[in-house]
């Protein structure tokens, strides 16, 4: 009889989930992996902690990157912002592409309402997302900034951006 096979190490690949401890091998009808790589029905999750992971970073430096325009604008911020947004991004793109589809098909049938209606569900998410964090006591927080505020403030998100690129010397078009 074989010996029954060792179980993988723990994922070396930035951002990739740790493998579960289920045993491995012929005997368990699970296929090991190459080292460093999910096994098969870890695939989904790790995907899926790699989609969150990435929305959440882009979530986040889009708050980051817009917060001082905001707040010279608008002289408010909303804290709770950053949430709303992990719930509602995702689905964008999708709510898009139904309304242009939508708009397209009624425009050569003559009617929005049947072609509309997916549209419309992934719209009555949105706002509805965005109508449920909004009527949070803490969801609204006053800021504002002037000229002078605003431009040290890019200056200062651009040093730090600078900083952050020597130090780890990133390559977006390696990535992107």
């Amino acid at each position: 009889a074989a010996a029954p096979a060792a179980p993988r190490p723990a994922a070396t690949v930035p951002g990739q989930c740790a493998p579960t401890d289920r045993p491995h091998g012929p005997e368990h009808s699970v296929r090991p992996a190459p080292l460093g790589e999910p096994a098969p029905e870890q695939l989904a999750a790790v995907q899926c902690a790699g989609f969150v992971r990435q929305l959440a970073i882009e979530t986040f430096a889009a708050q980051i990157m817009t917060l001082p325009l905001i707040a010279f604008v608008f002289e408010r911020y909303s804290p709770l912002s950053f949430f709303a947004n992990l719930l509602v991004v995702p689905v964008i793109p999708f709510a898009m592409l139904l309304s242009f589809v939508a708009g397209s098909l009624s425009w050569l049938f003559g009617s929005i309402q049947l072609f509309g209606a997916p549209a419309e569900l992934l719209l009555r998410y949105i706002t509805t997302v965005v109508d449920r964090f909004a009527r949070v006591p803490a969801a609204d927080g006053q800021l504002s900034l002037d000229v002078p505020l605003l431009i040290a403030a890019y200056c200062m998100l651009g040093v730090i951006l600078v900083y952050l690129w020597r130090k780890t010397k990133y390559r977006f078009t390696d990535y992107n």
